[in-house]
C-alpha cells in the first residue's frame, strides 16, 4: 500500500478471520519475518518473541513504526528499496514463522526466499492465494518440493475499496521432507 494510511493504524491484518486467528497462535513467542508491514506488524508484535518487518514505501514505515510506538511494542521495521524487498531475508538465517503479504511485484520472489529462511518444523503464510496468480505458483512449487499447504479461505474488508471481497491464505508448513 502506498503512501502514508488514512488513519492510525490498528493491531490487526487485513486476512479473513480465521486466518487471522491461526497467523496469531502460530505467531506466540516464535521469531517470526515479515515481508510487507501494516496492521499484520502491530498485531505480530503483540505475540511474537522476535519480529523483523521489511518495508519499501517511506512514508507506510514511518506509520508503522508511530504504531508500534502507540502501542508500546517492541519490533523492527526496515525500510528497503522496492527491489530488494524479496531478498532483505538473504544472510538472517532461520525463523519459526515467515509472513508474506508485500507488494504484487515482489510476492512471488518472497515466498521462495522466505522458505529458505524457515526452519524446519517451521511455517511459511501467503495471503492472497486465490487472487495473484503468482503466490499460488510460488505457494504450489512449495507443496511440490515437499511442504504441507493448507488454505484458509473466507472474507476480508479490501484495504484500499473497504468492502468485503473473498479470500485464501496459504499456510505452509516445512515439515522433515525439506532440505
Amino acid at each position: 500500500m502506498p503512501g502514508k494510511p488514512r488513519r492510525p493504524l490498528r493491531p490487526e491484518p487485513v486476512l479473513a478471520r480465521a486466518a487471522t486467528l491461526l497467523l496469531g497462535a502460530m505467531a506466540e513467542g516464535v521469531q517470526v519475518f515479515e515481508f510487507g508491514s501494516g496492521g499484520s506488524t502491530l498485531y505480530l508484535a503483540q505475540r511474537a518473541a522476535w519480529l523483523v518487518s521489511v518495508e519499501h514505501d517511506a512514508d507506510w514505515a514511518a506509520a508503522v513504526r508511530a504504531g508500534l510506538e502507540r502501542y508500546e511494542l517492541g519490533a523492527e521495521v526496515r525500510q528497503v528499496e522496492i527491489n530488494g524487498m524479496a531478498n532483505a531475508i538473504s544472510g538472517e538465517g532461520l525463523w519459526d514463522l515467515v509472513f508474506v503479504d508485500c507488494i504484487d511485484s515482489q510476492r512471488k520472489r518472497a515466498i521462495a526466499n522466505g522458505a529458505r529462511h524457515v526452519k524446519p518444523g517451521g511455517w511459511l503464510v501467503a495471503d492472497d492465494y486465490d487472487t495473484k496468480p503468482n503466490v499460488r505458483r510460488a505457494v504450489e512449487r512449495l507443496r511440490g518440493a515437499g511442504w504441507d499447504v493448507g488454505l484458509v479461505a473466507g472474507v476480508k474488508v479490501h484495504a484500499l475499496r473497504g468492502r468485503p471481497v473473498r479470500t485464501m491464505t496459504a499456510f505452509c508448513w516445512r515439515g522433515d521432507a525439506c532440505s
